[in-house]
């Protein structure tokens, strides 16, 4: 479940980074998800390191999930206090939409990465060996 978590939010942030460079409505200064040239290259680099963690080791890709998991989420605490609605954030445009994504991703990444813990590849694994 790590791996397709990973996947499936590194897709996301790779499109949001891709769609923010035409301003289409959905992610832009005017677009749902605001962002400028900056954030873009940030939702790249989130997507990248997301999908170069899926493409790890088992472990590997839950130690990135728990990282990139809890940057999100803090980041989207600090957003909801600095900039509520829309405005400007350590240099990058970014709107109540982008902090309630991240902070969804976040906790999923986080969730995913805690409910794994004691398995292998996802699968439980006993707590002793009996040799």
């Amino acid at each position: 479940m790590s791996k397709t978590i990973a996947i499936l939010f590194g897709l996301i942030y790779v499109a949001m980074g891709i769609i923010g460079f035409f301003d289409t409505g959905l992610v832009g200064p005017d677009g749902f998800f605001a962002s400028n040239t900056l954030y873009n290259v940030v939702f790249l680099v989130v997507g990248a390191v997301l999908l170069g963690g899926a493409a790890g080791r088992w472990g590997a890709t839950r130690g990135t999930n728990m990282i990139v998991g809890a940057v999100l989420a803090l980041i989207a605490l600090t957003g909801f206090l600095m900039v509520p609605e829309r405005g400007e954030m350590l240099g990058m445009l970014v709107s109540g939409s982008d902090h309630w994504l991240n902070l969804l991703a976040g906790l999923a990444l986080i969730g995913v990465s805690l409910a794994e813990r004691g398995t292998v590849a996802g699968m439980h694994m006993p707590r002793h060996a009996t040799r």
